[in-house]
């Protein structure tokens, strides 16, 4: 008995909560932990006049999840494959409408994950950019010390940084949240030739990536 009105206890809590958040389903609120969902689109820039774009969502048969358009400018409507609901595997259609403003940046909601949509404005404002200082680093064979700053066009501007495969061995210690905004500095060590990783002389690569993962400035570093 005792158990039985502690589980009524928690669904009770359950469905307080969602209401307090305004979900209109409990599976829009959080997702089953056996679940795990995959998808196409992180986040992505989007030209002044708008338009639409498809996000495939991968999830097992079973799995619901739900969309919606964060902000009054991005809506999210179901696409042409899979269950209309958002259960299994399925695609959306993010449709953006224009920006007769400056730039703005917003959110879409999609299988609990929040997708970037940052719009240009008509006042020439793009999406974000970014440049790195210095572009190319060079070590001795005994290695050493370095880091690279990220410059954002914006505070609100994305990115992660992403050693490339060239330098996993012997770049290390790049210390980086998985997601950053705005302009930083990343540190990193470059080991001494004859340890691990190719031998010298070696090039690795890290790339700054954007919302939408592609890379959007490298610095590269020689040993």
């Amino acid at each position: 008995m005792i158990g039985v009105r502690l589980r009524l206890a928690a669904i009770l809590a359950t469905a307080a909560a969602a209401a307090a958040i305004g979900c209109d389903k409990c599976e829009a609120c959080a997702p089953d932990p056996i679940c795990s969902y995959q998808l196409s689109l992180e986040g992505f820039g989007m030209i002044a006049t708008g338009g639409n774009l498809a996000e495939l969502v991968l999830a097992p048969t079973g799995c619901k999840w739900a969309f919606r358009g964060d902000v009054d400018w991005v809506t999210v409507e179901p696409g042409t494959e899979g269950e209309p609901n958002g259960n299994g595997n399925g695609t959306v259609v993010i449709k953006v409408a224009p920006n007769a403003g400056p730039r703005r940046v917003g959110t879409a909601t999609i299988a609990f994950r929040k997708i970037q949509v940052d719009q240009a404005g008509t006042d020439g404002a793009g999406p974000c950019t970014f440049s790195v200082i210095p572009v190319n680093a060079a070590f001795g064979a005994g290695g050493g010390r370095g880091g690279v700053s990220v410059l954002a066009s914006a505070a609100d501007c994305g990115w992660y940084a992403d050693k490339g495969s060239s330098a996993e061995d012997w770049v290390v210690g790049l210390n980086t949240p998985s997601r950053r905004a705005g302009s930083a500095f990343i540190p990193y060590t470059v080991n001494a030739g004859g340890g691990a990783g190719p031998p010298l002389p070696r090039v690795g690569e890290i790339f700054i990536r954007n919302s939408a993962n592609a890379i959007a400035a490298t610095h590269t570093i020689t040993q």
